[in-house]
């Protein structure tokens, strides 16, 4: 549940804020709160342990994605470089294809 804590800071001023506390806590509870530079309640950081699990799942995800990005940009890459080659095959063909029509008696 959300309740309203209040705390003092390391030059004596007075916060308020709400937090979650558990159900059935009684009034004055002593409860730890975590805040940010701008004196906003934020989530407890992540243990130790808690950061590996995040940063290894992280990896096992992160890592197939963007090894397959770099497989598809060479794929796409690849495509680019024969189009082009084939296109001045074409356009070399297009010039020096009527010279062997002549030399092999127009079958060629």
């Amino acid at each position: 549940m959300r309740v309203t804590v209040r705390w003092t800071d390391a030059d004596c001023s007075v916060h308020r804020a709400t937090a979650r506390l558990l159900p059935g806590a009684p009034v004055g509870t002593r409860l730890t709160v975590w805040t940010d530079d701008a004196d906003r309640v934020v989530p407890e950081p992540l243990g130790r342990t808690e950061a590996a699990l995040q940063a290894d799942l992280t990896d096992i995800l992160v890592g197939p994605l963007a090894a397959g990005a770099i497989w598809a940009g060479g794929r796409l890459l690849r495509a680019a470089l024969v189009r082009r080659r084939l296109n001045e095959w074409a356009e070399e063909w297009k010039r020096v294809g009527p010279e062997w029509r002549d030399l092999s008696g127009g079958r060629g």
